[in-house]
């Protein structure tokens, strides 16, 4: 496990391409099925993700729009592994 991902409590091996550096642009592109990952955080911060942060990398973006990326990352895994 790198720092990063230790820090969220998330293995690197389970989602190799994805890493708190990870745009979000690039998370969609690759998975385009984590979009609705992102629509679900729209609701809950207020905030479009999709369109504010599209360029940020995970953590910066949960950071700056106050989401749980713990969370987020968890269920970009599941999304993925399906």
């Amino acid at each position: 496990m790198n720092k990063e991902t230790q820090n969220v409590g998330v293995a690197t091996e389970t989602i190799p391409d994805i890493t708190l550096e990870t745009t979000i642009i690039d998370v969609i592109s690759r998975h385009r099925q984590t979009e609705a990952i992102f629509k679900r955080l729209e609701e809950e911060t207020g905030v479009c993700i999709c369109c504010q942060a599209l360029f940020l990398p995970l953590g910066e973006a949960a950071q700056r729009y106050g989401f749980d990326l713990k969370r987020a990352l968890a269920d970009i895994q599941n999304v993925i592994n399906k």
